[in-house]
C-alpha cells in the first residue's frame, strides 16, 4: 500500500502538459515511483480544515494503520453550518438531533486496520496511549515546520469570505 495526497496532483498535470513543475511546490509527481514497483512513496499523509462554510480547524494525520485528528475549536458532533439544508440534514433533525448539541471529541484515533469505518475512537485508550503520543507529536511537528498559522490562535476568515456560524 502507498499512501498518496492530492497535492501531488498540480504537478502531474504541469508534467503531462509539458509545464515546468516550480521549484518549491509542496507536492511531486509519484506515479512513477509506484509504476516501478518501489518502496511507499511515504509512511503517511497530513491534511487540515481550517473554514468550509465555518470556522472548523482541524489538523490529522493517515499512516497506513492509524488515522488521527485534533479538533482545535469546541464543536457539536456534526457542524450543521459545513452541511447544506435538505432531506438528509432534516431526517438527522429528526431521528439523531443530539448530533447537532453534543459536543465531539477534541482528539480522534482511528485504527483503520481493526475499524475501517471509523467507529471507535481510540484517543482515550490506554492500550493506544503511545500512537496517540506519537501522531499527535508528528501533526504539532509539521504544524511547526509549515508555519501553520493557528499555532498563533484563531485564523482570521480570508478577506471577501462569507462565513456561516
Amino acid at each position: 500500500m502507498s499512501l498518496l495526497s492530492d497535492v501531488a496532483l498540480l504537478p502531474r498535470l504541469l508534467e503531462g502538459r509539458g509545464v515546468p513543475v516550480p521549484e518549491g511546490l509542496a507536492g511531486r509527481r509519484r506515479s512513477h515511483h509506484l509504476a516501478d514497483g518501489a518502496a511507499a512513496v511515504r509512511d503517511a499523509v497530513w491534511f487540515e480544515l481550517t473554514y468550509h462554510a465555518a470556522y472548523d480547524p482541524m489538523r490529522g494525520i493517515r499512516t497506513e494503520r492509524y488515522k488521527y485528528i485534533h479538533s482545535y475549536e469546541e464543536k457539536p458532533v456534526w457542524v450543521g453550518a459545513n452541511v447544506d439544508g435538505g432531506p438528509s440534514k432534516d431526517w438527522f433533525l429528526t431521528h439523531r438531533p443530539w448530533l447537532f448539541t453534543a459536543q465531539r471529541p477534541r482528539e480522534y484515533l482511528f485504527d483503520l486496520a481493526q475499524d475501517p469505518q471509523e467507529r471507535r475512537n481510540l484517543a482515550d485508550s490506554p492500550a493506544h496511549s503511545a500512537v496517540l503520543e506519537e501522531l499527535r507529536a508528528r501533526v504539532e511537528s509539521t504544524m511547526r515546520a509549515n508555519g501553520d498559522p493557528l499555532l498563533g490562535g484563531t485564523v482570521p476568515a480570508p478577506e471577501g469570505a462569507r462565513v456561516d456560524g
